[in-house]
């Protein structure tokens, strides 16, 4: 019997991957395949999910891994055919097992799940001087299961944490390690942990954040429903939160009902001279989006919200 969260999983990977969100947010799709992945894993393991809505962090790992293993599973089973027809003539556990784990790794390949839950890219997008204008960009699975992408534009002074070479630039292990530890702040703490650095002069950071999942009555447990929307239809919802600090903002800007307006670092906005940008979109279940929009407006929030028009997947 399939577990209740294997219906809500594979409805919310489904409505993710039609989630239309810019490269300042993780690859949805990526993100979607390797969430879908998960119910598809031999056995039906349980599923836990955490209070963001989304599978606990050792899942994705368990995915990831079996993903950059898939291509030399495949091979070590051999031929499909051979594996079905033992499964058949001789139907022993282990036959249908294998079976099972030669489909498992076939949809991992063709799914394009990901292979690694972090990545750290750097790009030199000019050089004047004895400055380079580089553009840093960090992907990672956050503990609590949502997806963060965080892009930062600096300009580095002669040698700094990031190593230039003909135009080519490679992250240095310290630059790694300060920018995975900073990727659970907002983006003006992780301004300021960066304009800290001697050699940097931080010009832009964007924070793209994909989750939480929000559910009711969509097959599964009840997830990280607010108050608020108990009057809403049942259904599913993904948040995508964006947080923007640069300099070129002409003024704030604040489009989240679930984040206070305050700033957080008043100081920092003082000394940088920074704006700061919020916002929250969600991506729904069509019977949703009607009555959702209704409550942004309500709440005097210029939301984006999107449905899919052709619902259910299945």
């Amino acid at each position: 019997m399939r577990p209740p969260q294997v219906d809500l999983l594979e409805d919310a990977a489904a409505l993710l991957a039609r989630a239309r969100l810019s490269h300042q947010w993780p690859a949805v799709r990526g993100v979607a395949a390797t969430l879908g992945a998960m119910t598809r894993v031999p056995g039906y393991a349980p599923i836990t999910l955490q209070a963001t809505g989304l599978p606990e962090y050792g899942r994705w790992q368990q995915v990831a891994s079996d993903a950059s293993l898939a291509h030399a599973g495949v091979a070590r089973l051999g031929a499909r055919d051979r594996l079905a027809q033992k499964a058949e003539s001789r139907g022993l556990p282990v036959d249908h097992a294998q079976l099972a784990r030669f489909d498992y790794y076939t949809h991992l390949i063709e799914a394009g799940v990901r292979r690694r839950l972090d990545a750290v890219d750097v790009k030199v997008r000019r050089i004047d001087g004895e400055w380079a204008h580089l553009r840093i960009v960090l992907d990672k699975l956050l503990a609590d299961g949502r997806w963060v992408r965080v892009t930062v534009d600096v300009a580095q002074h002669k040698t700094g944490l990031v190593r230039i070479d003909d135009d080519v630039a490679e992250p240095s292990e310290a630059l790694r390690g300060l920018v995975f530890r900073t990727a659970n702040l907002g983006a003006e703490l992780i301004w300021v942990t960066l304009a800290d650095q001697p050699t940097f002069e931080v010009e832009r950071v964007t924070r793209g954040v994909i989750g939480p999942l929000r559910s009711r009555g969509a097959g599964g447990p009840q997830t990280c429903w607010p108050e608020a929307w108990q009057g809403l239809p049942a259904g599913l919802v993904w948040d995508a939160v964006l947080e923007t600090a640069a300099l070129d903002l002409s003024g704030d800007d604040h489009r989240d009902p679930f984040a206070p307006r305050a700033i957080a670092v008043p100081a920092a906005r003082a000394t940088y001279g920074f704006h700061l940008a919020r916002e929250r979109r969600f991506t729904c279940t069509p019977d949703l989006r009607g009555p959702l929009a209704a409550w942004l407006k309500s709440q005097a929030m210029r939301c984006v919200v999107r449905a899919p028009r052709r619902w259910p997947p299945r």
